[in-house]
């Protein structure tokens, strides 16, 4: 948009808004590839996709090193011998 450029916005009433005195308004604000100006949110953003990459990547040395195969039940809490025999 250009200064002196019109924009029309037709608003449709699918929320009454009246029985509480409420307004409707619409805000338009110029936005960069990172957001809005405020660098903030795309920063936190990008940084807890890139903390989440190196958590993925540490489980899947980890599977490397120590692998469990698809749907084993060694681990399940049911499956341990704690030490308590029943007495049925």
């Amino acid at each position: 948009l250009f200064a002196g450029d019109v924009v029309r916005v037709s608003v449709l009433n699918q929320f009454n808004t009246y029985d509480f005195n409420g307004k409707k308004s619409i805000v338009l604000s110029t936005n960069s590839w990172l957001g809005n100006k405020n660098y903030f949110l795309g920063a936190l953003y990008l940084a807890v996709g890139g903390l989440f990459i190196i958590v993925g990547l540490l489980f899947q040395i980890a599977y490397w090193f120590k692998p469990r195969g698809f749907a084993d039940e060694m681990h399940l809490s049911w499956n341990r011998n704690s030490g308590v025999t029943s007495t049925s």
